[in-house]
């Protein structure tokens, strides 16, 4: 006999005893989000404009920006709807698509 257990969705424990708490969380975490969002954009605009930073290392540096704006965007929108939700659960297949998405947002 072999076990034939499947799991479609994983329940979030750590996100059920924070009562009032979570609406401060949630405000943190947009302000975090933001920040990163418009440093990572400035960033990213500041090297392509300027002629002088067109060097290997600058345009290394340019792609870690845009990787931590990918791996920003797939996890802290997803952390801020569970955060706020009644229901602490999500998918499997959710959890998998964040976990590749934001998985090398830094070296």
């Amino acid at each position: 006999m072999e076990n034939t257990t499947q799991f479609t969705s994983f329940i979030l424990a750590g996100y059920s005893d924070s009562g009032q708490l979570k609406y401060l969380c949630f405000i943190i975490i947009t302000v975090l989000y933001v920040s990163i969002v418009f440093e990572n954009t400035v960033l990213i605009v500041v090297i392509c404009m300027e002629r002088s930073l067109h060097e290997p290392m600058y345009l290394f540096l340019c792609s870690l920006f845009v990787n931590d704006l990918y791996g920003s965007t797939g996890l802290f929108p997803a952390l801020m709807t569970n955060l706020v939700s009644d229901a602490h659960a999500i998918s499997t297949v959710f959890l998998l698509l964040i976990k590749f998405t934001s998985l090398p947002t830094k070296p």
